[in-house]
């Protein structure tokens, strides 16, 4: 089962206790506990791989011990074994879609192979807030450096104003320089 974009895998530091517990979950679960064949399937793999018995991870041996094949039934005209193990994977994956998402161990069974695999999950740390969700301060207003037309009637009645001060000063001094 690959990894899915939220996740990162540390395959080598899951131990015995944390597979079997991983195990147990699974098969409490809804998508397994209506499967008792299923059950059976990933209980030995799993148990056979912890023991260090991957040799009898062969699909001969899983027929005749885990699905009730005779001694010596021929595997390639009856291909129960590969069925069950393609059944498995899709429950496994449905299992991990569902009840089993936040699962901190997953058990993989790769395409080809019948040997467990174990992937802790190492969850990423949540994204960062994104800058168009935090709160904008208010737009500022821009300042007219524009005259208005009530400045230019004031500054119209100051300058008239000046003008005529300077205008009677001027007036008042020289009408008494000609005296």
């Amino acid at each position: 089962m690959p990894p899915d974009s939220g996740s990162a895998f540390d395959l080598d530091s899951v131990s015995a206790a944390e597979a079997r517990a991983a195990l147990d979950k699974i098969l409490q679960s809804a998508e397994f506990v209506a499967s008792p064949q299923l059950c059976a399937f990933l209980s030995y793999i799993v148990e056979a791989h912890l023991a260090g018995n991957e040799h009898l991870l062969k699909g001969q041996i899983i027929g005749t011990t885990v699905l009730g094949r005779p001694e010596g039934y021929d595997s390639q005209r009856d291909p129960i074994v590969r069925v069950e193990a393609n059944r498995l994977r899709r429950t496994l994956a449905a299992y991990y879609d569902r009840g089993g998402a936040e699962d901190p161990v997953r058990v993989v069974v790769e395409r080809g192979s019948y040997v467990p695999r174990f992937e802790r999950i190492v969850p990423e740390p949540p994204p960062l807030p994104d800058a168009a969700a935090m709160p904008q301060p208010p737009p500022v207003q821009p300042v007219s450096v524009g005259f208005r037309p009530g400045a230019i009637a004031i500054g119209v009645i100051l300058a008239s104003i000046a003008i005529a001060l300077l205008g009677a000063v001027f007036f008042l001094k020289s009408g008494r320089a000609s005296r």
